[in-house]
């Protein structure tokens, strides 16, 4: 059941925004400032006082934590998130720990919803379609250089396209990342359709240790709506080869992404959770197509992703999405810390891709150009400082006043770029009341798991799947 929220502000105001909870009980966050707190009364009427009163002066509780958050209007808490971004993005150069190489801006499936389309589309007009080995070297060399001198975690990332269509150096650089890497703790993984793999890419990728993150839009059935060939015909027999190759080279799988738009949306049921247990998975990322609209009420779709959610967490299958990305900044603001909400690891100035001819973005799938690694002077971190603040939650003038404007901080970067292109923004404001919709429902999830230890985790000692702080699912998409 989702609760009636009882404290409506001005539009455009960041806000309390409160839930009552079972019979004596009440949810409270600021809707920038995030900090769930769960309050308990002596009973229901006590409860519905207090929260009328929201809205006055002088509303206090004896938590001194609390009663400061409650007391924070909408200048006050733009001041406090604006010190906290300049911070924050006082150095990025900081802050990255993840490169993706868009080896091949190409693919040999036909997916209408791609999100990389429309850079495929670019790369092909400009003749950039496959890198040459000597820009992932480049690129390789740039990172490497980057990472050991600011210490961070080192993530090496292989993406599309496709990146398998450019085999060779996809493979090649795999190798010379590692060896490259041979004395800093390195993680790779690859974004693959596992369409083109074979014995002898299956057993480089098992060898050089690369993670692999890959894609089924749900059951064969479903996937078969969406995920094509050139010629149209489904793709998942194919997919599913390349997986029990890769399984039989030593690779570790333990999960699929899937994408869900209204060719295979009437396909979307708890069967997937069943078909994930089939493969020994432990994870399913089930996310609605965020560049097109999807013809179906948000009501009935959020219904449907909640319902494989709480199937695969009966089965200990850890369901998420984007539509998990909110209520994992929520939570974890709690333990305080002045913790960063982002919506991709791209706006949090985590992840940097370079492209075939050497571009270097934020996001593998975006438009956006911060240098070119064939070049003295290779990234702008001053546009690169711009990009991550103009993201930073709060900073957006379309989300002021959302409920959950703290902790979705913005949305998809390329969906945005994508609207204003084409002029049409519905798909957002679509993903906008989905996110919403998500968030309520599992904040009232994580709530009713009492005893809450720290947030991701479950109340009988185990990882809770609705808040897994990074599954390679997430890591892969990371850009």
């Amino acid at each position: 059941m989702i609760p009636l929220q009882l404290v409506q502000q001005p539009t455009k105001a960041s806000r309390i925004v409160a839930y009552p909870f079972g019979d004596t009980s009440a949810i409270l966050y600021h809707s920038l400032l995030n900090q769930p707190e769960k309050l308990d009364f002596e009973d229901a009427a006590e409860r519905d006082t207090f929260l009328s009163e929201l809205n006055g002066s002088g509303v206090e509780t004896g938590l001194d934590d609390l009663d400061q958050l409650l007391s924070t209007d909408d200048t006050a808490a733009r001041s406090q998130v604006r010190s906290r971004q300049e911070r924050y993005t006082a150095d990025t150069r900081s802050l990255v720990n993840w490169f993706s190489l868009m080896t091949a801006e190409v693919c040999n499936l036909g997916c209408s919803y791609c999100i990389a389309g429309r850079n495929m589309d670019d790369a092909a007009s400009k003749r950039s379609i496959l890198m040459p080995f000597e820009i992932a070297k480049a690129g390789i060399d740039w990172y490497h250089s980057l990472v050991t001198r600011t210490q961070r975690r080192a993530y090496v990332n292989f993406s599309g396209g496709e990146p398998l269509a450019n085999r060779d150096v996809t493979l090649r650089a795999a190798s010379y990342a590692r060896g490259l890497f041979a004395d800093f703790p390195l993680e790779m993984s690859i974004n693959t359709n596992a369409t083109l793999v074979d014995n002898e890419v299956a057993a480089h990728l098992s060898a050089n240790r690369v993670a692999i993150a890959t894609s089924l839009d749900g059951v064969p059935a479903a996937s078969d709506a969406v995920r094509v060939t050139k010629a149209g015909l489904g793709a998942s027999s194919r997919i599913l080869d390349g997986w029990r190759r890769l399984m039989d080279a030593g690779c570790e799988l333990t999960g699929f992404m899937a994408t869900i738009n209204d060719k295979n949306y009437h396909h979307l049921d708890t069967g997937i959770i069943d078909f994930a247990r089939e493969w020994g998975f432990s994870w399913v990322r089930v996310s609605y197509d965020v560049l097109h609209l999807l013809h179906v009420p948000v009501a009935q779709a959020a219904e449907r992703v909640w319902s494989i959610y709480q199937y695969g967490r009966k089965h200990g299958i850890t369901v998420e999405g984007f539509w998990t990305t909110a209520i994992h900044n929520l939570t974890q603001s709690a333990t305080g810390g002045g913790k960063v909400a982002f919506f991709c690891g791209a706006v949090l100035g985590e992840t940097i891709s370079v492209h075939p001819d050497g571009r270097l973005s934020a996001c593998g799938f975006s438009s956006g150009n911060f240098g070119n690694v064939r070049q003295a002077d290779a990234f702008n971190w001053d546009l690169h400082r711009e990009l991550v603040s103009s993201y930073y939650a709060g900073a957006r003038d379309f989300c002021h006043g959302c409920e959950i404007e703290g902790s979705c901080a913005g949305g998809c970067n390329i969906s945005r770029e994508l609207s204003s292109c084409n002029g049409n923004d519905s798909a957002i404001r679509y993903s906008c009341d989905l996110y919403r919709e998500m968030t309520k429902r599992l904040l009232l999830a994580h709530f009713e798991d009492e005893p809450v230890a720290e947030p991701g985790a479950a109340a009988d000692g185990g990882r809770d799947p609705g808040f897994s702080e990074f599954t390679v699912a997430q890591r892969g998409r990371r850009c």
